[in-house]
């Protein structure tokens, strides 16, 4: 009989409360009109950098240490290219690769 550790991941979804998006500085505020709250960032320009929300970064940390779990000291994000019918930019911005502790 062979051992085996039984390893799960868990994916979360939040909606965190800041004033703007996490790549760009576009409001975040429930109620707009369609396309209002949007740059060239949000719409995948080519060229466009995206810029990190310091605050959305500070809570999502606060959320780990307040569940006991392990913060990593190295954050990487990546583009992932595939077709959604909602994703016109044809692209998500994703945390997949970490580093351990």
């Amino acid at each position: 009989m062979s051992n085996y550790e039984v390893v799960m991941g868990l994916e979360v979804h939040v909606e965190l409360a800041t004033k703007s998006k996490l790549f760009c500085s576009c409001s975040a505020a429930f109620g707009a009109d369609p396309n209002e709250n949007i740059c060239p960032a949000c719409m995948g320009m080519p060229g466009m950098p995206a810029i990190l929300n310091k605050h959305a970064v500070e809570l999502g940390i606060t959320a780990g240490l307040v569940t006991n779990s392990e913060i990593s000291p190295v954050i990487t994000f990546d583009k992932k290219n595939y077709f959604y019918p909602d994703l016109p930019t044809g692209y998500q911005i994703t945390q997949f690769f970490f580093t351990n502790m």
